[in-house]
């Protein structure tokens, strides 16, 4: 006699265990990769963003008439603003963020364009410095989970 043999419910309960254990390692790897990748992506974001803030400045130094830098009362700002023509560069504190910051008129902080923003507990820092009178230093630090990172240019006044 031919007898059809299957499977025990033993075998079926060891195989399914190890298909469950499979299916979570790999659940697993994947969601450390997705981490890993959002970490970097944020960390390259704020990188852009500093990078395209200083280009940005760096333009408007050039092209500037005047030139000065201040140190506002107003608790909102955070340390100097470069002051370029009648526009302004600045750390901006706001609700839950620090914001490095352009505003076209610098008497108004309605108007302003946000080049930089982080959350609270991610400092932003911006430091001016005057080289020979021709040229300046502006460096713009932050620090992301825990690490403190900085971007700094040199730009050269426009002589007429």
């Amino acid at each position: 006699m031919n007898q059809i043999r299957g499977y025990t419910l033993i075998e079926l309960l060891v195989g399914f265990l190890i298909g469950t254990v499979m299916i979570l390692m790999i659940g697993s790897i994947l969601k450390i990769g997705n981490l890993s990748y959002r970490g970097l992506s944020d960390k390259t974001q704020t990188v852009n963003d500093v990078a395209y803030g200083l280009k940005f400045m760096r333009h408007e130094i050039r092209e500037a008439a005047s030139l000065s830098s201040d140190a506002p009362e107003d608790p909102v700002w955070k340390g100097s603003r470069l002051l370029v023509d009648n526009t302004a560069f600045g750390i901006l504190r706001t609700t839950g963020k620090e914001e490095f910051v352009y505003l076209p008129d610098k008497t108004d902080v309605n108007t302003r364009r946000v080049l930089v923003s982080m959350p609270e507990g991610n400092g932003l820092a911006f430091q001016i410095y005057d080289q020979d009178g021709q040229s300046v230093r502006v460096e713009l630090s932050w620090t992301q989970e825990g690490k403190t990172s900085n971007m700094q240019t040199i730009v050269a006044r426009r002589v007429e």
